[in-house]
């Protein structure tokens, strides 16, 4: 009968990780978590803001094309106070952060009270005109809305 050894690891050569080498690899490892974090998480604020920018330029090329297509005029609104915007009537589509910055200009006819603008669109494709600046934590843009063309123009500013 052949004995039975209980063989270990360090007889047959292999050898493991000591607690030392361990503590180093998890230092790296959370070293890099904290490094990489706060990156993470402002890529991830700045794809929300370019989504709601990229919501409200979508509303107001949309809001052009369907006064050309129904033949009949379209409003776009934004409330400057409490970021709300939409189709005019009473059709909100999404509202910007609290904490962004809005202004806008507009006809002062298309003016719902102080703080909310109206932009019109016409079966002509023309526009009643202004302009909207936001501002938020990592970026500013700039929307001009042609009065002639209806045309909205989306410009980064510093």
């Amino acid at each position: 009968m052949m004995p039975f050894y209980k063989s270990s690891s360090a007889a047959n050569g292999q050898r493991g990780f000591s607690l030392l080498e361990l503590l180093v690899v998890m230092f790296i490892l959370a070293l890099a978590v904290s490094v990489a974090a706060p990156r993470l998480s402002s890529a991830i604020e700045r794809t929300g803001e370019d989504r709601l920018v990229q919501k409200f330029q979508l509303l107001l090329s949309d809001a052009r094309r369907q006064a050309r297509r129904q033949n009949s005029e379209t409003a776009v609104y934004l409330d400057v106070q409490s970021g709300a915007f939409g189709l005019l009537p009473d059709r909100e589509v999404g509202q910007f952060d609290e904490a962004w910055e809005l202004s806008a200009t507009g006809a002062r006819s298309e003016m719902l009270n102080d703080e909310t603008v109206v932009f019109r669109f016409w079966p002509n494709g023309s526009s009643s005109g202004g302009e909207i600046e936001i501002r938020a934590e990592t970026k500013a843009t700039r929307f001009t809305v042609d009065w002639m063309t209806g045309l909205a123009k989306v410009e980064e500013l510093e």
